[in-house]
Formats: C-alpha cells, sequence, structure tokens
C-alpha cells in the first residue's frame, strides 16, 4: 500500500471524513499516522484501536488500521479491514486501491485486476484511476515472459 492519493476527488473525500472527526479525534489521527509513518507501530496501534471504538463508522480509523497491518506483514488483517471499509463504502478508492495492491503481492493477480479494473471505468475519481492503470499496466508486464 503505497502513499496516499494525491489531489482530486477522492483526496476530498478522505480529508472530508477526517474533517468529520472531532478535534481532539483529529489530533489522535495525525499522531497515529505520524507514528506509522516512523515505524511506531505499538504506539500507533493502541491509538488507532482506541479510535475504532470512539469512532467506528468514519474510514479513517480502519485504513490507517489497515496500514499498520500491512506493515506488520498480517495480510489477512489488512485486506479484512480494507473489504470492511468497502462494504460500508464501496466508493472508497485509496481502500479499493490498497486491497488491488495487497492482493498484487499476495501473487492473486486475477482478482486485484477485477477489484482495480472498477477504479480504471470511474469517471469521478481521476487520480484513482491513473494510480490502477498504472499498476494493472505493471501487473500485466510483470507478468509476461521475458
Amino acid at each position: 500500500m503505497r502513499g496516499p492519493a494525491s489531489g482530486g476527488p477522492e483526496l476530498d473525500a478522505a480529508l472530508a471524513a477526517v474533517d468529520e472527526l472531532p478535534a481532539a479525534d483529529r489530533q489522535e489521527l495525525l499522531r497515529a499516522s505520524g507514528l506509522v509513518a516512523a515505524g511506531r507501530l505499538d504506539l500507533a496501534q493502541l491509538i488507532v484501536d482506541e479510535g475504532l471504538q470512539r469512532e467506528s463508522e468514519n474510514p479513517s480509523w480502519p485504513l490507517l488500521a489497515a496500514q499498520i497491518a500491512y506493515r506488520r506483514n498480517d495480510l489477512t488483517r489488512a485486506e479484512s479491514l480494507l473489504r470492511g471499509i468497502l462494504v460500508r463504502d464501496p466508493e472508497a478508492s485509496e481502500s479499493r486501491f490498497n486491497l488491488g495492491l495487497l492482493l498484487a503481492e499476495s501473487g492473486r493477480t486475477a482478482e486485484a485486476a477485477e477489484v482495480l479494473e472498477i477504479l480504471v471505468g470511474r469517471g469521478d475519481a481521476p487520480m484513482a484511476a491513473a494510480r490502477a492503470t498504472m499498476e494493472l499496466t505493471r501487473m500485466r508486464e510483470s507478468a509476461q515472459p521475458d
């Protein structure tokens, strides 16, 4: 799971989800994000677990929990969290993209392609569509024999 989207409607949606959080939770989410970036996953997990208990409907917490699970190489948990986000919001571009990457990394390229193709066809998320197209191209090129 690479870095967050940069620009476009999908970033606006992610920022709106963060903005919906109470100020204290926004601070905690930013703090946990910084801890993840710094590799301090245990402390970040504690903050995220508390956030999930307080704001279980906000997708920011499970997305960060999925990033922590991914960084810990717990791909089963990361996949479960990402799929849970998509059940609640099938339009969650960042979660869909990250799920596609995770599936591709797990060797489940056909399933990854299905997940990413959904993004390619979406006109409301051009950045996500471009990222998905690049990833699909990379997957197809790596699958071809030299």
